[in-house]
């Protein structure tokens, strides 16, 4: 596991000039700059090609390159949790291709080609279930609040033996101690009309 502060340091850095970081600190940004950029172009490939293009492209060990993908994700946030909006953002963009087509086709040939674009978007929508609400990863309906029974037993506050006129007396004793420390005055107090002119 990185050091958080060395995280902090390499974040505060990202696509950016490199001030006052270690050798191996410029190393690692590198990296991870260069797998964000794969990422963000390729928003739907899988961590084993991010692993792989790490270890080749820059030398590392699996587990070195396992651990820059947790630290990317831990600094970036997750591309893959992403990847739906993209999807829904190709889509539109593919029905939006294939309006232009549509308005500038001069031929079958053309409304052909824009029709079939309206398909694969169609499709991509569909395998993708962009027309569908995510899953709510929490079940709520299975909380349920905590039930409380109010009671009047002593022993339910952990005053075992004691009975309830021994509490009382207890009671009355702290408080006629207390209130002479503590002022407690009562105030008069005006009742308004519920209506304001």
């Amino acid at each position: 596991m990185s050091n958080i502060s060395s995280l902090d340091s390499i974040y505060n850095n990202l696509f950016r000039k490199d001030e006052n970081l270690t050798h191996k600190q410029v190393e690692q940004l590198r990296r991870y700059e260069a797998a964000f950029t794969i990422w963000i172009d390729k928003p739907w490939m899988p961590d084993k090609e991010i692993r792989n293009y790490l270890m080749t492209a820059h030398g590392v060990s699996q587990s070195q390159a396992y651990i820059d993908i947790k630290n990317l994700q831990l600094l970036l946030g997750k591309v893959k949790n992403s990847s739906k909006e993209w999807f829904r953002h190709m889509a539109n963009e593919m029905i939006k291709d294939a309006v232009k087509d549509l308005d500038d086709a001069k031929d079958k040939v053309s409304v052909a080609r824009a029709i079939g674009k309206i398909s694969a978007a169609n499709t991509l929508v569909g395998v993708n279930r962009l027309n569908k609400l995510d899953a709510d990863p929490y079940d709520w309906s299975q909380i349920q609040p905590q039930s409380f029974e109010p009671t009047n037993d002593p022993a339910e506050a952990g005053l075992v033996g004691v009975t309830r006129e021994e509490l009382r007396k207890r009671i009355d004793k702290l408080t006629e101690k207390y209130s002479d420390e503590i002022e407690i005055q009562d105030i008069t107090y005006e009742e308004f009309p519920d209506s304001v002119d």
